[in-house]
């Protein structure tokens, strides 16, 4: 099975709202510092002649620990197969952007509560192989995961900003196309400004709000977009000079999708005081 990569990216329509900027302008900022390290699931169908979405996730580096950061619904989901497809986002779409692992390979943790899919916790990590995570790296980029963390108290100050949610989208996904040699299938990663708000805290398990902006062509379902990541982008500049990216905050990782199609996902105290010790132990 062959696996390209489509990106999609699509932000709130109007310039400007309390501080929010959006654009077409903005488009290869977004990419870089929130598309490259979106990354995806996927698996084949049973017969090779299909394949389809399972999740998505976000590649970081912690110290000697490299891995996906993504929800713990998904682990238990890629845990079940024998060998599952990572998808990179940052090569060309003309290329095949699908690694395909062992599952037995992997290592992970899991946040994961009994209470109901919207309260949580549903947080989850991948641990991967070193020679898996250079590939990777080859294809997309990771986020410093310490890096996140030193800045989990600090007030973001940038008086203009982008807030976006990225992810794969399963009802997006191509059917196949079926060549002499190679079957190709094409999945699209999907990057959307937005904004994020609180909601309040569920067994002591901070949660965020995602809301997307006025956007005419969103799917009919986020399915997918399970374990990827919940962004802020500080910019410095203007419209007339262009604008640069003075700060990268990953704010929370999505996990449940409301009957209102927004989005619901864990924040930072969950990611970085909870899951995070958690990944510390797996050195």
């Amino acid at each position: 099975m062959w696996w390209g990569l489509r990106r999609a990216l699509n932000h709130i329509l109007g310039d400007r709202m309390e501080g929010r900027i959006s654009g077409q302008a903005l488009d290869k900022l977004a990419d870089t510092y929130v598309g490259r390290p979106t990354v995806g699931f996927a698996r084949d169908s049973p017969d090779r002649n299909s394949a389809s979405s399972f999740g998505s996730g976000t590649l970081v580096r912690y110290g000697s620990i490299a891995g996906i950061l993504t929800c713990a619904h998904v682990v238990t989901a890629v845990m079940k197969q024998k060998v599952i497809g990572l998808l990179c986002n940052g090569g060309s779409e003309t290329q095949n952007q699908g690694i395909k692992i062992e599952c037995s390979a992997l290592r992970s943790v899991v946040l994961r509560g009994d209470c109901d899919e919207e309260d949580g916790p549903d947080l989850g990590f991948f641990m991967l192989p070193a020679h898996t995570m250079n590939t990777m790296e080859a294809l997309s980029s990771a986020i410093d995961l310490g890096q996140q963390r030193d800045r989990h108290d600090q007030r973001v100050t940038a008086k203009t900003y982008m807030e976006a949610a990225a992810g794969m989208i399963g009802e997006w996904t191509s059917e196949p196309e079926v060549g002499p040699i190679i079957t190709k299938v094409t999945f699209t990663s999907f990057l959307m400004g937005g904004e994020i708000s609180p909601l309040d805290a569920r067994g002591g398990y901070d949660r965020l709000l995602f809301t997307p902006g006025r956007i005419d062509n969103l799917p009919k379902s986020f399915e997918g977009m399970s374990g990827g990541g919940i962004w802020y982008l500080g910019l410095n500049g203007s419209e007339e000079s262009g604008y640069a990216v003075e700060e990268r905050r990953l704010m929370g990782i999505a996990y449940y999708q409301t009957a209102d199609r927004r989005i619901v996902g864990h924040g930072r105290d969950s990611l970085y005081k909870r899951l995070l010790p958690m990944i510390e132990a797996m050195q």
